[in-house]
């Protein structure tokens, strides 16, 4: 009996196509859909999406988050996460 992987169809949150089973793609914590989630986005896209602000934002996104970082959910680190990839995916 063969196992067989199943389905998964996952669409790129910034260009709309088809994240293909070969792609690299990254998931972003998604804040702003209704209860969060994931936003899974094509490596170029997240690239973009990650140098769209500059190192003062980012580094200001932080400071936020150290001060909040023992509420999960707090907005800082909400703000912080995301921009920031949960974790690369090949």
């Amino acid at each position: 009996m063969s196992r067989r992987e199943p389905q998964v169809t996952r669409t790129c949150g910034d260009c709309g196509k088809t994240i293909e089973k070969d792609d690299i793609w990254f998931p972003f914590f998604d804040i702003s859909s209704c209860g969060g989630g994931i936003l899974y986005l094509h490596a170029r896209c997240a690239v973009k999406r990650i140098f769209s602000r500059t190192r003062k934002e980012m580094l200001e996104r932080v400071v936020e988050a150290e001060k909040e970082k023992n509420d999960p959910l707090s907005d800082g680190l909400m703000n912080l996460f995301s921009f920031l990839p949960i974790s690369p995916t090949h």
